[in-house]
């Protein structure tokens, strides 16, 4: 038992510290992604991670499936984020919802509820939002149990005339990253409940 924990926290350790993936790393990566039926519904098939996308809400490590609860506001502000960048070089980070309005009728998605671009490197705070401020995770009333994928995208370089539609549902992150050349470099997802309800009945 002693064993096992202490291989699960050498594992926190190396995602918060920003550690390079190897081959079994990446491998695991893919496999996770893959559980959660998120490859390739929302990330494709040939996806290569080559980071650790490491998302932290209210003190908690994401760790593919975290759950954390919107209504305690765990969700409201962007997380802390990590990754490793290569020099000189620019990335995409994106918030989108595959389960919208729920994962049994998901009409709306991608809901897109965050998305930067132009971030130098690993500085999250020099992005250009592109009119897409983060909007927190609240699932209607009724709509069960859902994912938010947390997405990394490298860059061909900066992309000062990036557009994206006006309006948040029915976004494709993978289509948009394969319109600008980017590479998907690195994804993570969490769990929401939502309160219960008689119907999910988006407002």
């Amino acid at each position: 038992m002693k064993f096992y924990i202490a291989l699960g926290l050498l594992s926190v350790f190396a995602r918060v510290n920003g550690q390079a993936l190897d081959r079994d790393d990446a491998d695991d990566i893919v496999e996770e992604l893959r559980e959660g039926g998120l490859i390739p519904s929302v990330i494709p098939a040939s996806f290569v991670p080559t980071t650790h996308l490491n998302v932290t809400y209210v003190g908690r490590l994401m760790d593919f499936g975290t759950e954390y609860f919107p209504y305690r506001n765990e969700t409201d502000s962007v997380p802390e984020i990590s990754y490793v960048a290569e020099p000189n070089s620019y990335y995409t980070v994106a918030l989108v919802d595959p389960d919208a309005p729920s994962r049994a009728d998901p009409y709306r998605a991608q809901v897109r509820h965050w998305l930067s671009v132009n971030i130098p490197m690993t500085d999250i705070t020099r992005g250009n939002s592109t009119a897409t401020p983060y909007l927190r995770p609240a699932p209607f009333a009724g709509c069960g149990r859902k994912r938010f994928v947390y997405v990394l995208a490298k860059q061909p370089g900066e992309l000062p005339e990036l557009t994206v539609p006006q309006a948040r549902p029915n976004f494709d992150f993978a289509k948009f990253a394969a319109d600008n050349n980017m590479t998907i470099v690195g994804a993570n997802y969490f769990e929401v409940e939502s309160l219960p309800g008689a119907t999910c009945a988006p407002n």
